[in-house]
């Protein structure tokens, strides 16, 4: 009977020990550093700073360093999600433009990636590649 006893007693306190809750699940929220370009063709080169926001806004940092001046624009926006979080649509305005700007981007699976195109209502198109901070 006492055997009995301890193995149900060490089988209560192995039960109740704390489980550890699962790493987080990654997602697009949060900021993206990295570079844009001006064509489709061009390498991206140009300053870019995406904060995605997890109420469905974001907002954008665009610069250049040209004769040791920095020139940096920021804008605010909004975009949604394709199903499995990985895709994103949006568009974003400066506040002295009139024109809206649009963003397709695509995330890698862990998170880690951000790339795909901005373009205009102009038809200027560009290369957009950025990375999770």
């Amino acid at each position: 009977m006492k055997t009995l006893i301890i193995f149900l007693l060490a089988a209560i306190i192995f039960l109740s020990c704390d489980k550890r809750d699962p790493a987080p699940k990654p997602t697009i929220v949060g900021i993206w550093k990295g570079n844009y370009s001006n064509s489709l063709i061009a390498a991206p080169t140009i300053s870019f700073i995406v904060d995605i926001k997890a109420d469905g806004t974001l907002s954008v940092e665009a610069g250049s360093l040209s004769s040791n001046v920095v020139n940096v624009s920021k804008g605010t926006g909004t975009y949604t999600l394709s199903t499995d979080g990985q895709q994103l649509t949006g568009t974003y305005k400066y506040p002295t433009g009139t024109t809206s700007l649009g963003l397709d981007l695509k995330t890698t699976a862990a998170f880690t990636d951000l790339n795909g195109t901005w373009s205009s209502a102009n038809s200027i198109k560009g290369k957009v590649e950025l990375k999770k901070q």
